[in-house]
């Protein structure tokens, strides 16, 4: 699940910086984040230490790297809603379901 968490990160500000991204991109994963010129400070180094965190921290980090990434989205896209419905709820982005 983590993995996932940090595809669908790196994904969205791969195309916040108009550069393709696969996950066979992690083979080199320090030079791809380091190209990224909208990105969360300090990327590639947070998104290594979620593997290394115990779990209740790593998921804090992963939420405010999710929260610094809509927030550059809604910066160089405030025309778009990036809002989650769910069984007819908003859920926006970093709020858990509980």
């Amino acid at each position: 699940m983590l993995a996932q968490s940090v595809y669908a990160l790196v994904g969205t500000l791969a195309a916040l910086n108009r550069t393709y991204f696969s996950t066979l991109e992690f083979k080199r994963a320090s030079r791809f984040l380091a190209g990224l010129e909208v990105a969360p400070p300090d990327l590639a180094a947070r998104l290594d230490s979620l593997f290394e965190l115990d779990e209740p921290r790593a998921i804090a980090e992963l939420e405010r790297l999710v929260a610094e990434t809509q927030a550059l989205v809604a910066e160089r896209l405030p025309d778009l809603d990036v809002s989650i419905e769910r069984a007819g709820k908003s859920t926006n982005p970093g709020e858990r379901e509980l």
